[in-house]
């Protein structure tokens, strides 16, 4: 075979190897991108505000699971300063608050859509006084029922079986590029011989 013939037959080789290595790169890191964060919140993590707000929204990079979200708002002796529950749509959350001066410490721990659970804190401060409440409308003081050990048990079950998808369905993500890659490859290594093999029978007819 001529020396030009061996050549293209090397680097057909080496073509598909640097195709496999360059997917091998990729690949790994394209799952963890998908889990869901914390995009936004208002009142805005730090912000000092002249007057209690309403209410503080949270917004998250995906869609929640409504049955898996946990938000706790308290302010610098512990008090609860939640107004009922928080009000889920989506990607977003809306937390109604008891109006109150001084620091609010926002805790959440939500399950996005792909069984990925998310959790961290927010603050911000109110420097004015808090309202004082009329005789009809008192703040309700009543203690946040605490979830039963039956309930505990169902959400880590859930929680284990939407993970337990997620990771499936990766897998099968991962394996389908696997097989488009390794196709590409070939079909580059099948090319560039066959190019190599017309190429030296043309050279050995001209001889």
């Amino acid at each position: 075979m001529p020396l030009v013939c061996r050549r293209l037959a090397r680097l057909a080789v080496l073509a598909g190897f640097t195709v496999l290595a360059a997917v091998l790169v990729v690949l790994p890191a394209s799952p963890a991108s998908a889990h869901a964060q914390l995009l936004s919140s208002t009142p805005a993590a730090g912000e000092e505000l002249d007057s209690a707000p309403e209410s503080v929204v949270l917004v998250f990079s995906e869609e929640l699971n409504p049955d898996l979200v946990t938000i706790t708002v308290t302010e610098s002796t512990g008090f609860s300063l939640a107004d009922g529950p928080p009000q889920i749509s989506g990607a977003e959350v809306v937390q109604p608050l008891i109006p109150a001066s001084g620091e609010y410490t926002v805790a959440y721990r939500v399950v996005s859509a792909d069984g990925h659970p998310i959790q961290g804190t927010v603050t911000f401060t109110v420097t004015a006084p808090a309202p004082e409440p009329s005789a009809t409308e008192q703040p309700d003081t009543s203690p946040t029922t605490e979830p039963t050990e039956e309930d505990t048990v169902e959400s880590e079950e859930t929680l284990s079986a939407g993970t337990v998808a997620q990771e499936s369905s990766d897998e099968g993500d991962g394996l389908g590029a696997w097989w488009w890659v390794i196709g590409a490859g070939a079909a580059i290594v099948v090319g560039i011989l066959a190019y190599v093999l017309v190429a030296s029978r043309a050279a050995k007819s001209r001889g």
